[in-house]
């Protein structure tokens, strides 16, 4: 059924951190479910022995709102050294999950004290399973590769650039929307389908507001096709939304909260593009395996 996910994501630089709570609080009509803010975005020297003071003024602006925040922090760890992270809090202002920078950038890699990398993580909300990726961490496939295998809907990327078309990439690859907020200052939001969906950039705070529908599903042509009608015929509130013909990918999208599309294609078993792909892909790979260890098997 439609799955809305009301989501704000600032852009800024070099802004107090007093008035990024105000911006947020002036939002209340939003009703937003998520807000995200940048890398960085209290400056790249800011003290971590404050993260917690920050991640209590967080937490009451969650908590207001009744939404969860990516708040992205450096935070210290026990071996002295540090992580560039974005702690996820949710509709209570709870700290619910933490978020660490996989590949950290040189400067921070190299400094005093230095920046471990974490690893790829993923967390369950009410709206639906999101995961995070910091700045530089745009640049390696295997990470955004490792978030669709986890099963994202929804990836969020703070970061002190934009990174653009690279950025779109991995939302064209892997199938999940991704929602970015930078210091540039701007914000992005790319489609399931690969598409800029919303763009906002401008001096001083941008506040970046786009809803997003977390049951619309992408599928390739190939064998849906007839599955397809039959599900049309059987759930009218159901509507191809778009088609790609180049591709041959299509979109389902439910016009009315009566019916869920990804229930719908399960009845009818049409896996969606991303599961097709990773089948494909996973079963291909085994075959040609059987195939070499039965030819380099010896005989007899």
């Amino acid at each position: 059924m439609y799955r809305p996910v009301r989501i704000i994501a600032l852009g800024f630089r070099n802004v107090p951190e007093e008035r990024i709570w105000d911006a947020l609080l002036a939002e209340a009509g939003y009703k937003p479910d998520l807000m995200v803010l940048p890398e960085a975005w209290l400056g790249d020297e800011y003290p971590r022995n404050l993260t917690g003071t920050v991640l209590k003024n967080a937490a009451e602006t969650a908590a207001k709102l009744n939404a969860y925040m990516l708040c992205p922090l450096y935070r210290d760890i026990e071996n002295g050294a540090c992580r560039n992270s974005a702690f996820l809090l949710d509709r209570r202002g709870a700290v619910i999950h933490t978020f660490d920078k996989i590949f950290p950038w040189w400067k921070e890699f190299l400094g005093e004290p230095p920046c471990e990398p974490g690893e790829v993580s993923a967390v369950d909300t009410d709206f639906g399973r999101l995961s995070a990726a910091i700045c530089f961490d745009v640049n390696f496939p295997v990470v955004w590769q490792a978030m669709e295998r986890s099963g994202v809907e929804l990836v969020l990327w703070p970061s002190d650039y934009s990174a653009g078309t690279a950025l779109q990439a991995h939302a064209i690859t892997h199938h999940y929307h991704i929602v970015s907020a930078t210091r540039l200052p701007d914000s992005t939001v790319y489609d399931i389908s690969g598409e800029e969906i919303r763009h906002a950039a401008h001096e001083g705070i941008v506040v970046n507001k786009i809803v997003l529908d977390m049951d619309r599903r992408i599928f390739h042509e190939n064998f849906n096709l007839e599955k397809r009608e039959k599900l049309l015929a059987k759930y009218p509130d159901i509507k191809i939304e778009k088609i790609f013909p180049r591709e041959q990918w299509f979109i389902l999208a439910a016009q009315t909260g009566r019916v869920s599309v990804e229930q719908a294609a399960r009845e009818f078993e049409m896996e969606d593009l991303r599961a097709y792909l990773r089948r494909s892909g996973t079963e291909i790979n085994l075959s040609q395996a059987l195939g070499n260890g039965q030819r380099e098997t010896p005989a007899g």
